[in-house]
């Protein structure tokens, strides 16, 4: 792993001030880092991912109307997208098309076969269209909303060329509507209003003498053992993710775990994890439950199938003490 300078605060400043030179970093960091993505190359150069993206207005970017749910009113048109949730531990990338697109309260939801998104509407004070070309990448067409310090909230990404080329179309005429202005923090509205993804679960937990970040490789890495499909659900402060499917294998070397499913991919940082939690219903496992240091950050459960999920997290947490 490459050793990573942390940037002082003038150069951040002096990058945040100035969108031409943070333009100029980011493409000499990418030039040297062909594989980096993006939320790593805003870490390294120390301001948050939606600076990255306003640098490149008028030369990718577009800056969109912060009114989440207009955006992706039309979401059930755009065949197969990917919709990003990132939080402490990692990414969850759910693939498939959006049935449904609604908001009750704070709360925006979308909703697929194998996928269930929701966040907070008032938490988005940035939103982006965003075209991008890179050697590794290829060309990647996405939809990205932050909060009012430039924090990830979710991402859309849009792989039908003719549903993309007509959701661009769509996307100019809102962007022409208001000012393209580069990045600036905001204040942030009243937290007490915004939604905040309910972490409850059925059970009473318990917390088994394990250590977690290989407590949570262990269970990865069996998931392929479960006969049932598994709900993975994901975290964040004002957004969530659920993916409902199976699960057959992991690749875990010693810093990353990663999921390579048809309708899920996980790349995720076992090494962040504090601890692990027992969740017991009736009896059974109903969950295991793993923390950072923000709270629950990933959830496994498999409500349809109790039985079957119960008999194995109980081999699984067995194998963790």
């Amino acid at each position: 792993m490459k050793h990573v300078t942390v940037p002082s605060l003038e150069e951040v400043s002096s990058r945040l001030s100035d969108p031409v030179k943070l333009k100029t970093d980011w493409d000499e960091l990418r030039s040297s880092r062909i594989h980096l993505h993006n939320p790593e190359a805003a870490r390294i150069l120390g301001v948050p991912e939606a600076a990255l993206v306003a640098s490149r207005l008028g030369s990718g970017a577009l800056r969109l109307p912060a009114d989440a749910l207009d955006v992706l009113s039309p979401i059930t048109e755009w065949r197969r997208v990917l919709v990003a949730v990132h939080n402490a531990l990692g990414v969850s990338l759910a693939l498939g098309q959006v049935k449904e697109v609604a908001q009750e309260g704070d709360a925006i939801r979308l909703t697929g076969p194998h996928l269930h998104t929701e966040f907070s509407a008032a938490s988005v004070a940035n939103a982006f269209w965003f075209v991008e070309v890179d050697d590794s990448h290829g060309r990647t067409r996405s939809l990205q909303f932050s909060d009012a310090g430039g924090n990830d909230i979710i991402k859309v990404f849009l792989f039908h060329k003719t549903a993309a080329a007509n959701a661009e179309r769509r996307f100019k005429g809102l962007a022409g509507a208001i000012a393209q202005t580069p990045f600036a923090p905001a204040e942030a509205p009243d937290p007490s209003r915004l939604f905040t993804p309910d972490r409850d679960h059925p059970g009473v937990t318990e917390v088994p003498a394990a250590d977690a970040p290989p407590a949570f490789r262990t269970a990865l890495s069996r998931l392929g053992e479960l006969d049932a499909p598994v709900h993975v659900d994901t975290f964040a402060l004002r957004a969530a993710q659920s993916f409902r499917g199976r699960v057959t294998h992991a690749r875990i070397d010693e810093v990353m775990a990663h999921l390579h499913e048809p309708d899920i991919r996980m790349h995720l940082r076992p090494g962040v994890l504090q601890a692990v939690h027992v969740r017991r219903l009736e009896g059974r496992i109903a969950a295991l439950e793993f923390t950072d240091p923000t709270g629950l950050s990933l959830r496994l459960s498999s409500p349809q199938h109790a039985l079957a999920f119960s008999d194995w997290a109980q081999n699984v947490t067995e194998t963790m003490l």
